[in-house]
């Protein structure tokens, strides 16, 4: 618990001394940011389109925000430490389906009152649409019982889209926090695919909603590769 508390405060303090410096070059407008409580569970659902998407989240939020992070983020020493710092990331093989451990840590995480982060896309979209999330949110949402936050991040794909090494400076994106969906504590449903695609499926649509694009979950394009949870960091 000491480590959990102590990678809080590390998060708070990149937040306080890096965030003023990410809002200059990455101008982002908040829009409706205050609606996810400043303390207890809360799952934050965002659309994956950028390396960008993570960083502005961390910065726009008014609290730590534990994420979902694929695994081989933790095979260097620093690399491992800094996303460690931000917020106790949670590995995740992307490459492999199941990730159980990755599934009841994330449970845990919320179960002690903090938030967390998935981008149920799990990678980055290659051309700015929406892709179909996977199931593994579902699962997660009917463990914890946690209330879910749809956050649709705009712009980024403008900014730094997938392929491109850098990002332009200065231009102009939102995150939009939409009306939060509540659903039960129930295990039972957890071990439902159609029950947890049906949540994941509802969330990315008020993603859609949010964004001003059309989204059909029964003919969205699937996610582009890999068959496990969704991920903060793009492959």
């Amino acid at each position: 618990m000491e480590d959990r508390r102590h990678a809080i405060r590390t998060y708070r303090t990149l937040q306080v001394t890096l965030g003023p410096l990410a809002r200059l070059v990455f101008p982002t407008k908040r829009i409706g940011v205050k609606k996810i409580p400043k303390h207890g569970a809360a799952i934050l659902v965002t659309n994956h389109v950028s390396n960008l998407d993570p960083v502005l989240v961390v910065f726009a939020m008014r609290r730590p925000i534990f994420h979902l992070g694929k695994h081989t983020l933790f095979t260097k020493r620093f690399r491992a430490w800094f996303f460690q710092s931000l917020g106790g990331q949670i590995p995740v093989n992307r490459e492999r389906g199941g990730n159980e451990a990755a599934i009841q840590a994330a449970v845990a995480v919320l179960r002690k009152g903090f938030a967390l982060g998935i981008y149920p896309e799990a990678h980055r979209s290659p051309d700015g649409k929406l892709r179909r999330g996977k199931p593994g949110l579902g699962r997660i949402v009917y463990l914890s019982g946690a209330p879910c936050y749809p956050v649709a991040v705009d712009g980024t794909f403008r900014v730094w889209p997938k392929g491109k090494k850098f990002p332009k400076l200065f231009r102009r994106m939102r995150i939009i926090v939409g009306e939060p969906r509540h659903y039960p504590l129930d295990p039972a449903k957890a071990q439902d695919h159609a029950a947890c695609q049906a949540v994941t499926d509802d969330l990315m649509s008020d993603i859609a909603r949010l964004l001003g694009q059309p989204y059909d979950p029964k003919t969205a394009l699937p996610p582009t590769s890999g068959h496990a949870l969704p991920a903060l960091h793009p492959n």
